[in-house]
């Protein structure tokens, strides 16, 4: 989370404030525990690249680690407003850096960014995961399409940006999630430092996908004791991964409408008008949000059937394309975690469900979890 200024402004005091406004230094003291684990720790520093261990790959990382500090001294002499849920983001960001497995799953890897993508390109942490990409080259006999070879079986690596916050002013959320559109609309969607921990090689990542997970400051202390307990990491694993797969669906709607109005783009090409409207006959059932899980998996299904020849037009930008296709991978890798869940016969005390439900039922938590409708996407237009 980058130390901006008005970072989680906001009214009212948070759950935990006392009626007199504690100092900066007070609120610090009250979370010290929390930071000790969260923040400071050796363990979690580790997982940060640093700029200068890509001296030989970026003449400019001077200028980067110069900026880091910039950034931090104006942190240092003007705090956010609300200090608190500045160490509140930090600490929910450590979190997931340390504890992320027993919340998704042993499916991913997670490091944290660097200073400087933290910063500059919004994305606190990043998950990345191993799956087999299965290939099959086909030919027709008589007049049915069979298998010619056996699959071609090859790895792939999954990866995704989360960022977090915790806010109790729903318009902080709401830039959030306008910021991370505005990224796909530029195509601003890259890391520049990053160290995989499944590969060799320290490379930047383009086309990278991000999601944001935010926390209501209100049910702050609710969350913590929640996230204490084996079954309540299990609650907040559900929420979690329900908001990266509606993102996920929102993202894609709203990059294939990026993808197909772009002048000269493909509907502008008569011969590829049924490739057009075979991706796009899903439009009348995502009118006013009412689309189904099912149409976007079929919308999905008919994407990847296409995208060799997408890659192939001229006019499609191979960000773009490279981008929806990154958006799919993670939306069947999430889909077959939450499945997974769903499907487990854990034998655990629930959680008292008078604390969760406002958490899942918060006015945060809609923002990060609701559906596009087509005109938000860019797809109304093309309503057949």
């Amino acid at each position: 989370m980058p130390p901006q200024k008005d970072l989680n402004n906001k009214t009212g005091n948070s759950s935990s404030d006392s009626p007199a406004k504690a100092s900066n230094f007070d609120i610090t003291l009250r979370y010290q525990a929390l930071l000790a684990r969260y923040v400071n720790n050796e363990e979690l520093l580790k997982l940060r690249p640093r700029e200068e261990d890509f001296s030989d790959i970026y003449k400019d990382f001077q200028k980067d680690i110069q900026n880091n500090i910039k950034k931090e001294e104006e942190f240092q002499k003007n705090p956010p407003q609300n200090f608190e849920s500045s160490l509140q983001s930090k600490i929910f960001e450590g979190m997931l850096a340390l504890d992320g497995n027993s919340l998704f799953g042993n499916e991913f890897k997670i490091t944290l960014t660097s200073k400087h993508d933290d910063y500059i390109n919004g994305v606190d942490l990043i998950f990345e995961a191993e799956a087999e990409d299965r290939s099959e080259k086909k030919k027709l006999l008589g007049q049915k399409e069979v298998i010619e070879t056996e699959p071609i079986v090859r790895k792939k690596f999954i990866r995704f940006g989360i960022d977090t916050m915790v806010s109790e002013n729903t318009d902080n959320v709401k830039r959030k999630s306008s910021g991370i559109v505005d990224r796909i609309k530029t195509g601003n969607n890259k890391i520049k430092y990053f160290k995989s921990s499944l590969e060799k090689g320290r490379v930047g990542l383009d086309s990278l996908p991000r999601f944001f997970l935010p926390l209501d400051g209100n049910l702050w202390n609710d969350v913590v004791n929640i996230y204490k307990q084996d079954a309540g990491k299990k609650i907040l694993s559900q929420l979690f991964l329900e908001f990266i797969k509606k993102q996920t669906e929102n993202q894609f709607l709203f990059s294939l409408g990026i993808l197909y109005s772009k002048k000269g783009g493909l509907l502008a090409r008569p011969s590829q008008e049924k490739l057009a409207y075979e991706l796009f006959s899903k439009g009348k059932e995502i009118k006013n949000s009412d689309w189904a899980t099912e149409d976007i998996k079929d919308l999905m299904s008919q994407f990847e059937d296409n995208k060799k020849v997408l890659e192939k037009f001229k006019y499609a930008d191979p960000a773009q394309v490279e981008f929806l296709g990154n958006l799919k991978n993670i939306y069947d890798l999430v889909v077959s975690i939450l499945e997974k869940k769903q499907n487990e016969n854990v034998q655990e005390v629930p959680v008292n469900e008078k604390i969760a439900e406002p958490i899942f039922s918060s006015a945060i938590s809609q923002i990060a979890s609701r559906r596009f409708t087509a005109d938000e996407v860019g797809l109304s237009h093309y309503v057949h």
